[in-house]
């Protein structure tokens, strides 16, 4: 059928659909286009000898770029054509920048990340550096098994790392003792989770 051909490969870049059809009208086809995935974004361009306003609105509502009315001049057909197939190939053009310049700023934003759980890892020990780093595996690993969506569970994983970020405003030395700490010294540590805030 039109519709099995419309989602199949090679997938049109544009549809002239007529409005009168034997059986389904060619606005029925088009809300089943528009209502498919893979088929919403093609270009659909009504051709009908229907002048009425109200038919060309309604065609243009449910998804339509544009309206023809028949019997079409060939030139005007080609010339819109081309002109709906020029802007489909830059809204492409657009949205392919949109995603490699989003994948850009997720890898920026990972090394950045990185880069302060190596900061935390210095201002305390390695020791806690190194349990920094586990800790972005395991909230990656405990978001998977409560059944999170992927995305959830990459954010959970980037965000871990920086859980205890305020505590690279607890002076290095007090973070380093071994010995128990004193009531100032403590009075200092339980600041970091608002210094975390803060940042």
């Amino acid at each position: 059928t039109a519709l099995e051909l419309a989602a199949g490969t090679p997938r049109p870049d544009l549809i002239l659909l007529d409005v009168e059809m034997p059986g389904a009208t060619g606005f029925d086809v088009c809300r089943v286009l528009k209502a498919e995935g893979n088929t919403a974004d093609i270009p659909v361009i009504f051709l009908t000898s229907k002048a009425e306003g109200d038919a060309q609105l309604e065609g243009l509502e449910i998804g339509a770029v544009d309206y023809v009315l028949k019997p079409a001049n060939a030139g005007v057909l080609k010339m819109r054509i081309g002109l709906h197939l020029g802007l489909a190939n830059r809204q492409q053009v657009l949205e392919r920048a949109v995603a490699e310049r989003t994948v850009q700023l997720d890898k920026t934003r990972t090394e950045l990340i990185r880069r302060l759980a190596r900061v935390m890892e210095l201002h305390e020990s390695s020791a806690v550096g190194n349990r920094i780093m586990r800790l972005w595996q395991y909230a990656k690993l405990i978001s998977q098994a409560a059944g999170a969506k992927q995305a959830i569970c990459d954010m959970m994983m980037k965000a871990a790392p920086l859980h205890d970020i305020g505590k690279l405003g607890v002076p290095a030395e007090i973070l380093r003792k071994r010995e128990r700490l004193s009531v100032p010294d403590w009075e200092q540590v339980k600041r970091h989770p608002k210094l975390g805030a803060d940042i």
